[in-house]
């Protein structure tokens, strides 16, 4: 059985925390798209993490709040049960 090691651990956890901050952005600033979402961040200083992630999520053709949260499940999954065909989020970023 395949077990995250504890640097995979540790970047999932990270991944799930701007995962979180990302779905909270959305919902406070009343967005529904991540393209929305980098375009004002953007204009913003100090959110270069945030918006490096968002990026890499509309690279993979995440565009909403629904794909972050379904990311965001498959993450949680990930972490819980790392033997799973679905921790396909360790090489993507």
């Amino acid at each position: 059985m395949n077990t995250l090691g504890e640097g995979e651990l540790y970047e999932a956890l990270l991944r799930l925390e701007l995962l979180e901050e990302v779905l909270e952005l959305l919902d406070e600033r009343d967005l529904t798209s991540l393209e929305e979402l980098a375009a004002e961040l953007a204009n913003e200083v100090g959110n270069e993490e945030i918006l490096h992630c968002v990026a890499g999520l509309v690279s993979r053709g995440l565009r909403t709040a629904e794909d972050v949260e379904r990311e965001l499940a498959t993450l949680e999954q990930a972490i819980e049960e790392p033997g799973t065909p679905e921790s396909r989020w360790l090489s993507a970023n």
